[in-house]
């Protein structure tokens, strides 16, 4: 039986939408993004640009409910691609996080307390209805 990529995940992700630019760290140039979910390990985000396996980037993450100075940078590096759209040129794409010192697990903390408090507070309201 062949197990699906998300049952292997060792950290539960957590839905967390929010808009993003990225760019490989050698290029000047800044694409805008779309976060799709994050976990104590990683990332997934949308992209028009299709990066490859071990591409090092810097992405940064705009929540302006979230946070206090409303963008928080992220050193990352691709583990996987995925075309999710070809007449849109579109790109699921999975990466690591590559920096783990302790204003970044701070930063991390924060955002994943605050995408777990929304998904209760989802259920809640599911529960009610």
């Amino acid at each position: 039986m062949i197990r699906d990529f998300a049952d292997r995940r060792r950290h539960r992700r957590f839905s967390y939408q929010c808009r993003s630019r990225n760019k490989k760290t050698t290029d000047v140039d800044w694409f805008e993004g779309y976060i799709k979910n994050i976990s104590f390990r990683g990332i997934s985000f949308e992209s028009n640009i299709n990066y490859s396996i071990k591409d090092e980037l810097v992405i940064e993450l705009y929540d302006y409910e979230l946070l206090d100075d409303n963008m928080v940078i992220f050193h990352i590096e691709v583990m996987w691609s995925k075309c999710i759209s070809s007449e849109d040129k579109k790109y699921n794409i999975g990466a690591k996080f590559k920096r783990y010192d302790s204003e970044f697990q701070d930063m991390l903390f924060l955002i994943i307390s605050e995408c777990m408090k929304r998904e209760k507070a989802k259920i809640r309201k599911q529960i009610a209805v």
